[in-house]
């Protein structure tokens, strides 16, 4: 396969991946939460969750970048912004993309923060 090829399956994947972390984390985890017998193995699920779709998100906000301003706009963000990729891409989507993009952001950034908010709170609350 060649690298072009599994760049855009990558890229294609990325939706695909986050939805399935969405449904785990909501659909599994959080329902495993109300056992004490599964809360450890639901705050670590969760854990991992956030992990991963922090990974995801990161992945794409160097897209939501690259494709607004560039390589050099993505070099600058990841050294130079400050904070990083994220701010960036919603910079990038608000003043270059679409509304859907921006959503579609704000969605990948609220579920690494909720599933990491929640495995501190079920941790906490035994």
């Amino acid at each position: 396969m060649r690298m072009p090829v599994m760049v855009v399956e990558l890229i294609n994947a990325i939706p695909t991946a986050f939805e399935l972390l969405f449904f785990v984390a909501v659909f599994v985890l959080l329902p495993m939460a109300i056992f004490s017998s599964t809360r450890p193995a639901a705050v670590g699920g969760l854990i991992v969750t956030a992990a991963l779709s922090s990974l995801l998100l990161l992945l794409a906000s160097g897209m939501q970048v690259f494709s607004a301003w560039g390589l050099p706009g993505v070099i600058y963000a990841a050294l130079f912004f400050g904070l990083g990729l994220v701010p960036a891409a919603f910079a990038a989507a608000l003043f270059h993309g679409t509304a859907s993009e921006l959503i579609g952001l704000s969605l990948m950034l609220l579920l690494p923060v909720c599933s990491g908010l929640g495995a501190i709170l079920i941790k906490h609350g035994d």
